[in-house]
C-alpha cells in the first residue's frame, strides 16, 4: 500500500465533500483488525481513550489492518506528546485528540 498516497486520497476526498467510510476498534486483537479491514473501509481508528488497547499493540493492528489497503488512525487516550509521538511511530496514518 502506497501510504502517503492514500492519506492524499483521503485527504482530497474530504475536502471535495465526498463520503468516506470508516469504523472504530476497541477490542485489541489482530483478528478483529483484519475482519474490520476486509469490509472495504476507508480507515479504522483504533480507540485508545476508551477501548482496552495499549500503544504497544499499535504496530500488529495497524498491520492487519494495512494489510486490507485501508488507513490506520488512533484516537489518543490523553493529549500528551509522548501519546501522539508513539502512536506515530506506532504507523499511525492520522492522530484523533480527546
Amino acid at each position: 500500500m502506497n501510504k502517503q498516497k492514500k492519506i492524499n486520497d483521503l485527504r482530497e476526498k474530504i475536502r471535495k465533500g465526498a463520503i468516506t467510510c470508516g469504523t472504530w476498534q476497541q477490542i485489541p486483537h489482530i483478528g478483529i483488525s483484519e475482519i474490520i479491514a476486509s469490509q472495504g473501509y476507508d480507515w479504522v481508528v483504533i480507540d485508545l481513550e476508551h477501548g482496552s488497547i495499549n500503544t504497544g499493540q499499535l504496530p500488529n493492528l495497524f498491520c492487519a489492518i494495512e494489510t486490507h489497503n485501508v488507513l490506520p488512525f488512533v484516537r489518543l487516550k490523553e493529549s500528551h506528546y509522548s501519546d501522539a509521538h508513539s502512536a506515530l511511530e506506532a504507523g499511525a496514518s492520522g492522530l484523533i485528540f480527546p
